[in-house]
């Protein structure tokens, strides 16, 4: 029998959209699949809207219901990195995965 872990993902995920958001929330599906419990901390700014190469950075639709999706972290602020790691901490995960 396995032990479930708490497990903290750190990159994209909603309300960015593309293939890496995409595959972190399909990656955190199968961890809870597996009865582990997840989170996805995420960037609530991945890229300043004039260098982003495409209509737009954010997903159409609504929010993942079945995912806890926390948006804390921005590329180009580096004081988000040092809450966003505060903030982690206080989860007391037994694992995280960084995903780029």
């Amino acid at each position: 029998m396995n032990i479930p872990l708490r497990v903290i993902l750190i990159g994209p995920a909603y309300p960015l959209r593309g293939g890496i958001a995409h595959f972190n929330e399909a990656f955190a599906r199968a961890l809870q699949a597996e009865g582990h419990h997840c989170e996805i901390v995420s960037f609530y700014l991945q890229y300043p809207e004039i260098l982003f190469p495409g209509k737009s950075q954010f997903a159409n639709g609504s929010p993942p219901t079945d995912l806890t999706i926390h948006n804390w972290i921005s590329s180009i602020n580096p004081i988000s990195w040092f809450s966003a790691a505060r903030k982690i901490r206080a989860l007391k995960p037994d694992l995280v995965f960084v995903r780029f």
